[in-house]
């Protein structure tokens, strides 16, 4: 049959189904690969490497606890790092990047500098070992 005669004698129900059938799919797709939504770890990333454009205020206080994440920048690891703010009675946490090298060197009760923004925005830019 010809492509010609194959269309003409598709009726307009079974036409449009067909197109619908062929965008719908290609417009979930896309939304898939290009509105991706991140996950909250990701963006908490983000956050504590862009954290030289966004204003806050630095606090010095003491870890509580860490948590290894499965997020990595070059040859460094991502930490989910706790800790008490203020009147201590609210317990927070924010990401740290820590080489491999200094991964042995975490424990409880180590100085750090946390980054507080608004917007929930939190940073801990140094941890002293």
């Amino acid at each position: 049959m010809d492509i010609k005669k194959v269309i003409a004698s598709i009726s307009g129900i079974e036409l449009f189904f067909m197109i619908a059938g062929i965008i719908v799919p290609i417009i979930f797709i896309g939304y898939i690969f290009f509105f991706k939504i991140k996950s909250k770890g990701v963006v908490d990333a983000c956050r504590l490497i862009k954290h030289d454009s966004w204003a806050g205020d630095l606090i010095s206080t003491k870890m509580e606890s860490w948590q290894k994440t499965n997020l990595s920048h070059g040859n460094n690891l991502f930490f989910d790092v706790f800790f008490y703010t203020g009147d201590g009675s609210e317990l927070k946490s924010a990401k740290a990047l820590v080489a491999l090298s200094d991964m042995h060197l975490l424990k409880k009760g180590l100085d750090i500098i946390v980054k507080q923004g608004e917007k929930g925005r939190v940073a801990v830019l140094k941890i002293n070992f």
